[in-house]
């Protein structure tokens, strides 16, 4: 029996539908978060704490085959030496791995190492917002040249539309480009710590991928907020203390975690300087109320704000008076959740610090990432919840899996290509 040809599309979904499927469909299968790959995958971070390159391999995305490596640099990162001793250390390893030249590989730098900003522009059409977009950046870097831009419109109503910017220098990326090509480890983006880690966020757990909040990874000796606005990073933040202030016996001097002379300095030498300027001006502009500081007291003469500058590195923690001291349970779990609320104080000052970023999606919660055994201290937390006014909540997909959990902005490094696409450079 011959077949009409108006019958012909027909059979052909009859023929999919005895392979397995319901329906013919041209659009692309997507692919699960932990879905295994054929290609060896390869990402590259920096760990400033012990001056070395980590390389961070596996042949699946799943976290259960994770190859670590860590080759040294000397001096400081993206310093003289930095570039040479990264191009040795990828040449090391794509020789020790030469499966990693059929596969990609991915750069995850420190965050400082891209620029962010936001622009707000007045609602024009298409054409017209992209120059003007063009001389807002020109006007606000001006060494633009110089750098490597992304953007894109993250809030618009009817009048403002507002762009968030990510930049990174062109010689870095150059720099990086071009020791991965001479080692033949094809190099698929270069992105930075924040933003790796929201990607790995979304990948083991989906219900994230398009939401707001922040998230703090604590680690043993430094700790990063990240802020995610509706499933891209728009901010970041380093702590330079980590979980190990937790295990002692002891209140964390904070002033000795931080050091904010830098900015008592600052304060010291703005006063000097209006000092020095009242000094030279006529008698008929003094204020002849205001006092001039005598030696000793505050906005003292140059030498003594030159002395001050010379010991402040050198002082010791900050001792309040008694009726500003919180009363605690002086155990070891009473010490550990003292000092665990200096992370709770710096990660709520970025929501303060940050008004502009928050606008363009409030965050619904902050999410902890650290090891398991100090989730007792978010249980208590939740007694201050409403003083804090949002969720401290425990993001443990990652702890069945160590070498996961210990390096979450390595392991989204996987999945760049997934979300946070203006992210990569």
């Amino acid at each position: 029996m011959a077949l009409d040809v108006k019958d012909i599309p027909q059979k052909i979904r009859e023929l999919f539908s005895s392979f397995g499927g319901n329906s013919f469909s041209a659009k692309k299968p997507t692919r699960p978060a932990f879905a295994p790959r054929t290609d060896f995958q390869t990402v590259i971070g920096v760990d400033e704490g012990k001056k070395t390159f980590v390389f961070y391999s596996a042949t699946t995305s799943d976290g259960k085959n994770i190859s670590i490596d860590e080759y040294p640099y000397g001096g400081r990162a993206f310093g003289e030496n930095f570039y040479p001793a990264f191009s040795d250390a990828v040449t090391k390893f794509v020789n020790a791995h030469p499966a990693a030249s059929g596969g990609k590989a991915v750069v995850v730098l420190p965050d400082y190492a891209v620029a962010k900003d936001l622009i707000s522009l007045p609602v024009l059409n298409k054409k017209a917002m992209d120059s003007a977009l063009r001389v807002e950046l020109i006007h606000f870097y001006q060494n633009h040249d110089e750098l490597k831009i992304h953007s894109y419109p993250a809030s618009k109503n009817k009048q403002y539309a507002v762009y968030v910017i990510s930049a990174m220098r062109k010689d870095i990326l150059t720099a990086i480009y071009t020791a991965c090509s001479e080692a033949k480890l094809p190099l698929y983006a270069i992105t930075y710590a924040a933003s790796a880690a929201t990607n790995a966020v979304a990948a083991l757990s989906p219900k994230y991928k398009s939401s707001s909040y922040l998230l703090l990874d604590v680690k043993e000796e430094s700790a990063a907020v990240a802020i995610v606005t509706k499933g891209r990073t728009t901010g970041s933040y380093d702590l330079p203390f980590g979980y190990r202030i937790l295990s002692q016996n002891r209140l964390a001097a904070e002033d000795l975690l931080f050091d904010h002379t830098t900015a008592e300095i600052a304060v010291l030498n703005a006063k000097e300087r209006a000092r020095a300027k009242q000094l030279t001006m006529s008698d008929s502009e003094i204020d002849q109320s205001a006092p001039i500081p005598e030696e000793g007291e505050e906005g003292a003469p140059a030498q003594e704000t030159a002395e001050t500058a010379k010991t402040a590195g050198r002082k010791t923690a900050r001792k309040l008076p008694k009726f500003m001291l919180r009363e605690f349970d002086p155990t070891p779990e009473g010490f550990a959740y003292e000092n665990f609320r200096l992370f709770v104080k710096w990660t709520l000052l970025q929501i303060r610090a940050n008004e502009s970023i928050m606008r363009l999606g409030q965050p619904s919660a902050i999410l902890v990432r650290m090891p398991e055994q100090y989730h007792y201290l978010l249980d208590r937390l939740k007694e201050e919840e409403s003083e804090n006014g949002i969720e401290f909540r425990a993001f443990s997909s990652a702890d069945d899996l160590p070498d996961v959990a210990e390096h979450l902005e390595l392991y989204g490094g996987f999945f760049v290509e997934n979300g946070n696409l203006p992210n990569n450079f």
